[in-house]
């Protein structure tokens, strides 16, 4: 080994003393690994088609939505509730007890007791009943009979309201009447909201409303009689029970 060369290999051993161990670690040549060039670059981190970058940018245009619409609540975006809807108008009316009520609903037209529903001719339904059956001696210009129907109880069936017969007249059609049918007892009469002692001739008898619905109700003998409408007046109404005949008796001719 030559002096020159001792000189050099001395002067290193110092600067390693001086500098640790990290003055001594040789250094790595980078020139081998690191791109020469702005598109050398963009090879090295990956090569991107032109749809790839299309879909990229629609993922991550449906990411940000994602991180706004579900990432982040409406209490996170305002804690304090500062950016709640006031109540309606209505709501604060419902809450503070100061809504007005629904209207009033109409109370079904229907019969009183539900069985075996069979549409006869009235003669045969006056023949099926314990009771004697009546029919309008009077009805308004242009009324017919659309349906008489014979209601039956079901087999081991004790219902007394049973057996009845529901006659459906229609007026001009637009307006209907009917008169109901059943045998007499000691059970109430049609529930309503409203109910007036009435006079038919010498018989007494009950106006009830229901609704809009208005229903006349009596018994003679052994038969319950009602007769029920929501479309014509009460006047007329009562004019119509008041002439309520026996099965037979009445002369369905002298109409108003």
């Amino acid at each position: 080994m030559t002096m020159q060369s001792l000189k050099a290999l001395a002067l290193s051993a110092a600067l390693c003393a001086m500098g640790g161990l990290a003055a001594c670690t040789p250094t790595q040549d980078t020139s081998k690994t690191a791109p020469a060039s702005g598109d050398e670059a963009g090879a090295a981190a990956g090569e991107m088609t032109e749809s790839e970058a299309s879909t990229a940018g629609d993922d991550a245009e449906s990411g940000m939505d994602a991180g706004h619409d579900g990432g982040m609540t409406d209490a996170d975006a305002d804690p304090d509730g500062a950016g709640e809807e006031p109540a309606s108008e209505q709501e604060g009316m419902i809450s503070s007890g100061q809504a007005e009520a629904p209207p009033e609903l109409p109370t079904p037209d229907r019969p009183a007791a539900t069985g075996i529903n069979q549409m006869v001719p009235l003669s045969q339904a006056a023949e099926s009943v314990p009771f004697q059956a009546y029919e309008p001696s009077f009805v308004p210009e242009g009324a017919m009979d659309d349906v008489i129907m014979l209601i039956s109880p079901r087999t081991g069936d004790t219902n007394p309201a049973l057996p009845a017969i529901n006659m459906i007249y229609t007026i001009a059609s637009h307006s209907t009447f009917r008169v109901y049918q059943s045998p007499a007892g000691d059970r109430p009469y049609p529930e309503g909201k409203e109910t007036t002692d009435i006079v038919l001739g010498d018989t007494p008898a009950k106006l009830i409303r229901q609704g809009l619905t208005h229903v006349v109700a009596w018994e003679v003998g052994d038969v319950r009689l009602e007769v029920h409408s929501r479309d014509i007046d009460v006047a007329l109404l009562q004019e119509i029970a008041a002439g309520l005949r026996p099965y037979g008796q009445a002369d369905v001719g002298d109409e108003g």
